[in-house]
């Protein structure tokens, strides 16, 4: 299972992943995206995946890009690191 967890400041707006881009050498069997939280003022946002892996030995799920809006309405993206 891989759980992806976007934190936010308030006045950011996150864009959270398209279902199932980046997920490598993994099926995706099944997809959940709970309720955004609120905790401290920040939002959460939480994608949870359940995946089945395509093959055997070291298997690799890509960089998962993350793009964003600051409170200045400017347009940002990071990615997460890839994970083995």
């Amino acid at each position: 299972m891989l759980t992806l967890t976007l934190e936010s400041e308030p006045g950011v707006t996150v864009k959270a992943p398209p279902f199932g881009e980046s997920l490598g050498d993994f099926v995706v069997r099944d997809f959940q995206e709970p309720l955004p939280e609120t905790r401290d003022g920040r939002q959460i946002l939480r994608q949870v995946y359940t995946l089945e892996p395509m093959g055997t030995g070291t298997l690799r799920i890509h960089p998962i890009p993350v793009h964003f809006v600051d409170r200045e309405g400017r347009e940002h993206s990071f990615e997460s690191e890839a994970l083995e």
